[in-house]
């Protein structure tokens, strides 16, 4: 499937203004692969990247798989379409480094590393190029405006997912799961608003950033897991938004009060 023609983003917030522009000296890779690669731009996917970041950390193999460097500088992607009855059809996408820029700076996901060395200047495109796959997948940046982790990770490892509800997921199983190298993500409550009302929703926790007492966490908003300490009851968290945003460690209970949904993924067949 080629798919190498400017997609549709007029639905994307903030974005008006912004232009396709070549990233010059792009490579899939530089330096590895990290989970601080990742870093979302205006876009609003954050389930998708917080899919990609937890794959990057527990199996980066598996992002370097599915991305293959063309001769002509484009990119083959394999993904995976979730179709009738749950079923994933594998998909080659081939997109370009040529993506919406606004403001002298990528609109959406940012690039990852950018080194200089004996082989020249070098800017790390991997996630750039996972989210624009997908989005040529389901036919524009509009279409991935909004979704569930696990729907992403299945498209992005071919293995069916398991959503989990936060007050019947068991730290143990968790944390297994996280040592047995499955992505891993959670998607906090949402923020019911009608103009000025905000009606009761749960989002009323202080470790909610929107409260202005100490919270970081944004309500509406995924993040995904880097670890869990079972005997401790407690999560740790991070946000898609760059590494600098630091990280959430939230006990079992603040987790059961803030989050709406888990979602896990095993990346390889089990």
């Amino acid at each position: 499937m080629s798919a190498n023609n400017d997609l549709k983003f007029n639905k994307v917030p903030n974005s008006t203004g912004a232009k396709y522009t070549d990233i010059k000296d792009h490579k899939a890779f530089v330096d590895g692969i990290h989970p601080d690669d990742v870093d979302q731009g205006l876009l609003g996917d954050c389930y998708f990247l917080s899919s990609i970041a937890s794959i990057a950390q527990h199996r980066p193999q598996h992002i370097k798989s599915i991305i293959r460097t063309k001769d002509n500088s484009t990119y083959d992607v394999k993904l995976f379409k979730q179709g009738w009855f749950g079923s994933l059809t594998p998909q080659t996408i081939n997109v370009s480094a040529r993506v919406p820029f606004k403001d002298g700076k990528e609109a959406f996901t940012r690039v990852g590393d950018i080194i200089e060395d004996r082989f020249g200047r070098q800017v790390e495109v991997w996630p750039i190029i996972l989210e624009k796959a997908y989005a040529t997948m389901l036919g524009s940046y509009n279409k991935i405006i909004g979704g569930w982790p696990h729907n992403a990770m299945e498209s992005l490892t071919g293995q069916k997912s398991e959503a989990l509800w936060p007050s019947q997921a068991d730290f143990g199983q968790l944390q297994q799961m996280k040592e047995d190298g499955y992505a891993m993500a959670c998607y906090t409550r949402t923020d019911f608003k009608l103009g000025s009302i905000d009606f009761p929703d749960r989002t009323g926790h202080p470790r909610f950033a929107k409260n202005k007492q100490g919270g970081e966490l944004v309500a509406g908003h995924a993040y995904f897991i880097v670890d869990v300490d079972a005997s401790a009851k407690k999560i740790t968290l991070r946000n898609p938004w760059g590494w600098h945003t630091g990280e959430s460690i939230l006990t079992q209970q603040e987790f059961v009060d803030t989050m709406r949904g888990v979602s896990v993924n095993p990346i390889i067949a089990r």
